[in-house]
Parts: structure tokens; sequence; C-alpha cells
């Protein structure tokens, strides 16, 4: 794998993991009872979502120009993630210490806002 395309990747699982953790977020102050005090933080959300919207799907795009899969990812311990990926038929694990990953996610969002 090439420096270029493990730069790809990277950066595919930095929008994925902002993805999933702002939409978990968007789901849990839809729960919330009082709409007046989470409108802010909705429209806050629904930003980033379409900051990271055409980054996401331009980064899949790239992804499969370069016949890359990314097949998900599991937790290994409190610290560490595997992320799975696939590139031409050989499947590959990338580790990741979760502090770290969560800090490049949260700084990405900031950038992007």
């Amino acid at each position: 794998m090439t420096e270029e395309q493990q730069q790809l990747l990277h950066q595919f699982i930095l929008i994925d993991m902002a993805h999933r953790s702002l939409m978990s977020d968007k789901e849990q102050i839809e729960k919330y009872p009082d709409r007046f005090k989470t409108e802010k933080l909705q429209d806050v959300i629904n930003k980033l979502l379409d900051a990271i919207h055409h980054d996401y799907y331009n980064l899949q795009r790239l992804l499969r120009l370069n016949k890359i899969q990314v097949g998900g990812w599991k937790r290994v311990d409190d610290e560490h993630s595997n992320y799975l990926y696939t590139m031409q038929g050989i499947e590959g694990v990338l580790k990741y210490n979760n502090k770290q990953l969560k800090n490049e996610v949260e700084n990405m969002l900031t950038q992007k806002f």
C-alpha cells in the first residue's frame, strides 16, 4: 500500500467515525423533550453533517478507484481499535489508539465548522 493510499484510508476512517458520532449525537438530541434547548445544537450537527457529506462520498469513490474496501472496525481493548480493509483481495488491519483517533476527529470537525 502506498503512502497516498494509506492517507486516503486514514481520511476515510476519520470521516466515517465523525459521521457515526454525529448521527449518534443527533439521535440522542432528538429524544430530548425540550426542543427549544436543543434546536441550536441540532443546527450545528446538521451543518457539520452537510460539511462532511461531500468528503465522505468523494473518499468512498477514491477508495473504490484504488480497489480498497473498508470492512469495519473492532475494538481491541479500551485503548485500541483495529480497522479492517481489503485491497486487491489482500486483507489488512490498521491499528489505532482510540484517544488519538478521537482527538483527530474532533480537530477535523472543529476545522470544518
